[in-house]
């Protein structure tokens, strides 16, 4: 088999080295790939959606494996579909649940998944409006993707406001800020749970636990991570039991009743 993993970070690495281990794969591309993965297959120059599934057919690619989020925002599996290819991700409708922050919290909030309370804004008025009565902390999120750093803690009103304008009106993250999820603050311990989803069933890994402050001590602003442990320390059994009720089963349900049909 050739395999084609599309991405250049450490779980593109370690995609790559598991799927290494498999006799039936011969062949391993890249695109665009790092360091490690040089050793394992061939990393590609180009990473454009049209020319990955001209490559894909041009070399009969049995499987592409998809990564970053970006491409899957993008439209790289449709894509892929069109050609017959097959490939393991989230279609572009799907992946709005990555890709777009207000169209998952609507998600999660439509199919009563637990997640914090918040509103969601395309107007740089009535956000600005909206946080001058909020108590504090609070969270504001740029609604698209930021690279992990679209995520501010707000700790007072001037900091509210001047993250508002930064994301709306500044435009620091490009149109990913155009809207803005505000959100309350939860405090506790952050555990973050992958699941591979067939079509039909979520299969759930360990857990683990991301650590996003840039700083030492868990300090600074939040990043794309800085580092990562599973299973994650203070998870427990009972932890995982209202994972799989309140988050799991309520999300699988929503997949399905949306028609967000995709395997990844």
């Amino acid at each position: 088999m050739k395999v084609l993993i599309v991405g250049n970070g450490g779980r593109e690495s370690a995609i790559a080295r598991k799927l290494s281990q498999d006799s039936r794969i011969n062949q391993l591309y890249f695109a665009k790939g790092n360091a490690t993965t040089e050793t394992l297959g061939k990393n590609l120059s180009y990473e454009d959606i049209p020319e990955l599934v001209n490559f894909a057919v041009r070399e009969k690619i049995d499987f592409t494996f998809v990564g970053p989020e970006l491409p899957l925002v993008n439209g790289i599996v449709d894509e892929f579909q069109k050609h017959d290819l097959k490939i393991f991700g989230p279609t572009k409708r799907a992946a709005d649940l990555e890709g777009s922050k207000s169209f998952s919290k609507k998600f999660m909030q439509d199919n009563n998944i637990r997640t914090a309370n918040a509103q969601i804004f395309d107007s740089y008025a009535e956000a600005s409006k909206f946080v001058e009565n909020h108590s504090y902390p609070l969270v504001i999120k740029a609604s698209g993707l930021a690279s992990g750093k679209g995520v501010v803690i707000c700790e007072d009103l001037d900091h509210a406001l001047h993250t508002i304008h930064q994301f709306m009106i500044e435009r620091i993250y490009g149109d990913a800020g155009l809207k803005v999820v505000v959100e309350e603050f939860l405090k506790g311990f952050e555990t973050s749970i992958i699941a591979f989803w067939n079509g039909e069933k979520a299969f759930p890994c360990i857990s683990a636990k991301d650590y996003k402050k840039a700083g030492n001590h868990d300090t600074g602003a939040n990043t794309g991570g800085m580092g990562s442990v599973a299973p994650s320390p203070e998870f427990t059994a009972a932890h995982f039991a209202d994972f799989e009720k309140n988050i799991l089963e309520p999300t699988v349900f929503g997949i399905k009743d949306n028609a967000l049909k995709f395997k990844g």
